[in-house]
């Protein structure tokens, strides 16, 4: 998770240097004005926007450590008693 997070940073990052030498550097005044140039970035910009809006939420509903070491007593429990029962 800690490499997918990384990634989503260096991707945002690199969105938005790219826009920004796009629009300021003037060596690159002719890629203002292409088409395909525009296209590509505003293409990077909708996933990292989808990155972050959707695969950047965390799902906490009813989830906390408590209930988790509950489920692995409970699971304990069940595995000790079906080794009695067969």
């Amino acid at each position: 998770m800690k490499s997918f997070k990384t990634l989503r940073m260096v991707i945002t990052i690199v969105d938005v240097v790219c826009l920004l030498a796009v629009l300021f550097v003037p060596a690159l005044e002719a890629a203002k004005h292409n088409f395909f140039v525009w296209l590509i970035l505003g293409l990077l910009t909708l996933y990292v926007l989808f990155m972050w809006m959707v695969l950047g939420r965390r799902n906490t509903n009813g989830y906390d450590a408590e209930s988790d070491r509950e489920a692995d007593i409970s699971k304990e429990l069940l595995s000790q008693r079906n080794k009695w029962y067969w």
